[in-house]
């Protein structure tokens, strides 16, 4: 229901919150199946990122598609790199990384 709309105004809503958080994770494990199957079709694409953050030995990075806050992120490890990096140099920047793996909200890239 939104305030103030027609349907507000005129129609009473007759469905139970329990049918409504049914329905609801219903649609959440569809396009949770949906979301998965776009990503894959990322996999083995090359495309340019800019690194917005480092945790945990990955950069989190974006690339055009992705909107900050809202969508995915694509996630560049750090395993290649032989010795300690300074993160924060890189923070900012943009790369070249290959997708090499999806899980249904996030890539996973390398660098290239």
């Amino acid at each position: 229901e939104e305030e103030d709309t027609y349907g507000a105004i005129h129609f009473k809503d007759e469905i139970s919150k329990r049918e409504k958080d049914k329905r609801y994770k219903e649609l959440m494990i569809l396009q949770s199946k949906i979301a998965l199957e776009n990503n894959k079709k990322r996999i083995g694409g090359v495309e340019k990122v800019i690194i917005d953050d480092y945790r945990d030995g990955y950069f989190i990075s974006r690339s055009q598609r992705e909107s900050p806050e809202v969508d995915g992120v694509i996630l560049i490890s750090c395993k290649d790199f032989k010795q300690n990096i300074d993160a924060k140099q890189f923070i900012g920047k943009f790369a070249a990384v290959k997708i090499v793996d999806a899980t249904e909200y996030d890539l996973i890239a390398e660098f290239i």
